[in-house]
């Protein structure tokens, strides 16, 4: 459908390489922006306050008062960046920067490695948004995941809730339904898990993530190239016969039938 946003999708992706009079707005548009910081320094200022960004810091900045970024004109700043959109991309970012207490900018472990990961794609410099996802976005989307899951965000397992159980589902849909993982993760005993889930939702954990995976395996077969198999794997699923069982089961159809021709 034309104007359909997939649920990763990258406007821009590029480096900054040590600019000495360089300053930007956070983000622009309704998109967020993040960004890997390898070296040099500069400043992110917002709401009053300022901030001095250093290498080995990672920004994550959402459209809402976005503030400015700017580079020490006597060390500037080296960053690759990436400004991003789609509805399963802004709902990882919401949740790192929540489990981040809000903060935008912050020392990050895995600044290399994302590094490596952008520029792998770039340079990426586009007015629209992709009506598709393409390699790009399967990187993002890698990205946001490991970001999601590093020791960084790990205390969220203490706060049992609705939310904080379906943002965990949402953020393993190609990992199993494993009861006694999920279960551990939040601390309390797979009865405990299985009675509020219920409780909350009406359905068991098994089915109620089920039911993300097919929306997110679909999601994948509208959105992309990727084959049947390679998808039932990011949907959680080793067997491509099973998985398109329970595809067929969902939505009446086998995965096979997708939107712009046959699996590759």
């Amino acid at each position: 459908m034309p104007g359909l946003i997939p649920p990763f999708a990258i406007r821009t992706v590029g480096l900054m390489d040590r600019r000495p009079w360089h300053s930007t707005p956070g983000t622009r548009v309704d998109d967020w922006m993040l960004t890997v910081f390898l070296g040099g320094r500069g400043w992110y200022q917002h709401h009053g306050g300022t901030v001095l960004v250093v290498g080995g810091m990672l920004g994550l900045v959402p459209p809402i008062q976005p503030g400015i970024l700017a580079a020490d004109p006597d060390d500037p700043y080296i960053h690759w960046y990436c400004r991003f959109n789609g509805a399963h991309a802004c709902h990882l970012a919401d949740g790192i920067l929540a489990s981040r207490g809000g903060v935008r900018f912050a020392q990050c472990a895995q600044t290399a490695s994302i590094a490596d990961r952008l520029r792998a794609v770039a340079p990426i410099h586009r007015t629209d948004l992709p009506e598709r996802m393409g390699s790009a976005e399967v990187a993002l989307a890698g990205i946001l995941v490991g970001l999601s899951g590093s020791e960084e965000h790990r205390d969220e397992g203490k706060f049992f809730t609705a939310e904080s159980l379906e943002d965990h589902l949402r953020r393993n849909l190609d990992q199993p339904t494993d009861l006694e993982a999920i279960a551990r993760h939040f601390q309390v005993s797979v009865r405990t898990l299985t009675r509020r889930c219920s409780a909350w939702t009406g359905r068991s954990v098994q089915r109620w993530h089920e039911q993300m995976k097919m929306t997110w395996a679909a999601d994948l077969l509208a959105s992309t190239e990727i084959s049947v198999s390679e998808v039932a794997q990011r949907s959680g699923y080793r067997d491509p016969a099973y998985f398109s069982r329970v595809y067929r089961r969902h939505h009446g159809h086998p995965p096979s039938r997708r939107s712009g021709g046959s699996d590759p």
